[in-house]
């Protein structure tokens, strides 16, 4: 069987990455107080922590100088993201990201120590990557079947066009990883730029539970395991041909 557990991309079509831990409570959750904390980690996060209350839980984001990274911190998680954004710069790596990430959850757990409250109980992990996937101009025919080989359109043998937009979820249970991936496709979705074609919609997430107790270093390494399991996905939905061909795979 071939080793998919590690994939090398030059040209991924990744567009974010989240990695994120959700907590039972977090008694130490106040705007107010967070502002102490963001004084703390504004070397990166230059702006201040924003108030946001829109997206159905209250949580403050503190954002990067070049919007590439979004820290949230929530009375229910702490999640970072990265994101494509200014100068589109190069997604910088998940070891890369796990690190950043170890390094502010830390700073946070310090802080609210520091502040007199406990450490918030951890009941969750999770971690996910977002993928657009462009129509390259030269491509012909229906670019989900190219992409997704298992979602073939046989249109010849039914009285009924290919579809003009998709939208397909499937689970994939990893028992040895402690995690359950979802994965999403959707689309075609209109370009906002007019020299680039339609794209598809590849989302991925790795959950898992956390049970109560757990070391921090079993929590950190679930991470790892868990981004064995979204390659595999990755490379199990995707066409070898395809990658190798438009994202640059190496092995």
């Amino acid at each position: 069987m071939t080793d998919t557990t590690s994939l090398k991309l030059s040209k991924p079509p990744l567009v974010e990455a989240l990695i994120g831990i959700e907590f039972s409570t977090n008694p130490g959750f106040s705007g107010f107080l967070l502002g102490g904390f963001w004084a703390k980690v504004s070397d990166v996060f230059t702006k201040p922590g924003l108030r946001d209350n829109q997206a159905g839980s209250p949580r403050v984001k503190l954002v990067s100088a070049d919007h590439n990274l979004t820290l949230q911190i929530l009375d229910s998680g702490f999640f970072l993201s990265w994101v494509v954004a200014e100068g589109d710069k190069a997604y910088p790596g998940f070891s890369s990201l796990l690190g950043q990430f170890q390094e502010l959850y830390s700073k946070y757990i310090d802080f609210l120590s520091e502040a007199g409250f406990p450490v918030p109980p951890i009941t969750a992990l999770s971690m996910g990557y977002t993928n657009l996937i462009s129509k390259p101009p030269e491509h012909e025919g229906l670019l989900v079947s190219s992409v997704f080989p298992d979602f073939q359109w046989r249109a010849f043998e039914r009285d009924l066009p290919a579809p003009a937009f998709v939208n397909l979820g499937a689970s994939f249970q990893f028992p040895e990883e402690g995690c359950l991936v979802d994965a999403k496709i959707d689309g075609p979705f209109p370009s906002d730029d007019p020299e680039l074609s339609s794209f598809l919609r590849l989302f991925l997430q790795a959950k898992g539970t956390v049970e109560k107790g757990t070391e921090l270093e079993k929590i950190w390494n679930w991470y790892k395991n868990a981004k064995a399991s979204l390659n595999r996905t990755f490379s199990g939905l995707t066409s070898k041909d395809f990658r190798r061909k438009y994202w640059g795979e190496e092995n």
